[in-house]
């Protein structure tokens, strides 16, 4: 982030120069920056002088199309949050002696207590130099302690200065995929055994034969796998890669209701140019569903632990905590055919700790269009239904909204785009045992268009 010593050969670095060796008990020791908006960055010197109620001197900054000196004008009793450590935020070493900073803070006279700022604007990616311009007779407290912050180099990433750290947009992102995701196909699983159970309520035999034995239907276990790739423009570009496993059991609590849930778990990586956010996800998923003469609703909520690894030390972890609703309606067309409409909305908030601050983060999804299937007797081997579907879909997103100033970013996503499936399931013959699969297409005609693909199996005891 920071280069070597920058030695000048202006004015400006002579008086600078002897500011500094006219302080020798200078209290300055930490300079930082932090994203201010599109375009601007704050800098922040830090002082160990507690107490200190008043600004001073200017800071200038020289680099690609810019070379201007602004006044110090903000003044912050407490460390500003987008100053991280060894990321956005560097000091001088003890007795301030060099020219390179340093990422931890050795606790000079406690460390810093108090810190001073000014803002710069029209800034772009790129290397810049920076030099501390005193008054004519500077105090003790806003001196800086060493040549290193006096004046240096730095260079500011597009994450900075493009309108914060993309680190809040790609959680917000993964967590719309990730749980499309959890909730999707569950009309495939829960439909499985509802013919079964609604035969038996009318007085026929509710048992059947499974490759388990004989079973009543009533439970049954279920399990998919499924992965999905985005590749998003936002500004930057952003793709987004999930894998997901999931396992459950259902249990029919009345003819024509079924309760289940499912526990599983989701790899996620996000990469943009400056910026990896990787996440391991533990999540957990009750629903339950009605289904009769044609009508299935299925309602679900869920909680997710996400424990990241980010690139830039921002993002820690998060509670996602979301919720599904899926009514569908077949309409037959003929003995194998059916046209079913159907809607779909999920949504939630993702309460992220991010440089040990908690920000929400909030998302929705709404999807509405029809389905075309077809039935398929293969002999005596089972039924098989192909499908595909076509639909309109809106999701929306938004910044993180409450204090980790370094996730703020120009970012409140709403698009409207189409959804595609194509999918199939084969039921055993004799059996509700059942194999399921499908492929996706989302956000089509989107700045976030994506794909993905999930298999299950379903096995009634």
């Amino acid at each position: 982030m920071f280069g070597k010593k920058f030695y000048g050969g202006s004015l400006v670095g002579l008086l600078a120069s002897t500011a500094l060796a006219s302080s020798a008990w200078a209290h300055t020791t930490s300079i930082g920056f932090e994203n201010a908006g599109p375009g601007s960055v704050t800098f922040w010197y830090g002082s160990y002088h507690g107490g200190t109620s008043f600004n001073e001197g200017s800071l200038q900054l020289q680099g690609p199309g810019t070379d201007s000196t602004v006044l110090f004008d903000m003044l912050s009793q407490t460390k500003p949050l987008g100053l991280i450590d060894g990321t956005t935020n560097f000091y001088i070493s003890v007795g301030g002696a060099g020219g390179v900073l340093i990422d931890t803070d050795p606790l000079i006279a406690n460390g810093p207590s108090v810190w001073q700022g000014s803002t710069f604007d029209g800034l772009s990616a790129g290397t810049y130099t920076f030099t501390y311009i005193p008054i004519a007779f500077p105090t003790v407290q806003w001196d800086p302690l060493g040549d290193a912050i006096l004046t240096n180099m730095l260079t500011l990433s597009g994450a900075i200065v493009g309108g914060g750290n993309d680190g809040g947009i790609m959680a917000t992102e993964t967590a719309v995929s990730v749980t499309e995701a959890q909730t999707q196909d569950l009309r495939q699983i829960v439909r499985a055994n509802a013919g079964a159970r609604h035969t038996a309520s009318e007085g026929a035999s509710s048992m059947i034969m499974s490759q388990n034995g004989p079973s009543t239907t009533d439970v049954s276990v279920w399990a998919r796998i499924g992965g999905g790739y985005v590749s998003a423009e936002f500004g930057d570009d952003l793709d987004i890669s999930h894998f997901l496993g999931q396992v459950g059991v259902e249990v029919g609590v009345a003819p024509k209701i079924s309760a289940g849930v499912s526990i599983g778990g989701a790899l996620s990586s996000a990469e943009t140019a400056d910026e990896d956010l990787d996440g391991d996800a533990f999540f957990v998923q009750p629903y339950v569903a009605f289904v009769d003469d044609g009508l299935t609703v299925i309602a679900s909520v869920s909680y997710t632990y996400t424990d990241y690894d980010d690139s830039t030390d921002i993002i820690d972890s998060s509670d996602r905590y979301s919720g599904s609703l899926s009514v569908a309606y077949d309409v037959p067309l003929d003995e194998d055919t059916t046209a079913t409409p159907f809607g779909y909305l999920a949504g939630g908030i993702e309460k992220l700790d991010a440089a040990g601050d908690e920000d929400d983060i909030e998302f929705f999804i709404g999807r509405v269009g029809v389905e075309l299937s077809r039935t398929v007797d293969l002999l005596n081997t089972g039924t098989m239904h192909v499908f595909a579907s076509v639909a309109g879909e809106y999701v929306s997103t938004n910044e993180p909204e409450l204090s980790a100033a370094s996730l703020l970013v120009d970012y409140d996503d709403s698009r409207l785009g189409a959804h595609v499936k194509l999918g199939l399931d084969f039921t055993i013959a004799g059996t509700n045992t059942q194999f399921f699969a499908s492929i996706n297409g989302s956000g089509l005609f989107t700045d976030a268009p994506g794909s993905s693909g999930r298999f299950g199996l379903k096995i009634p005891f």
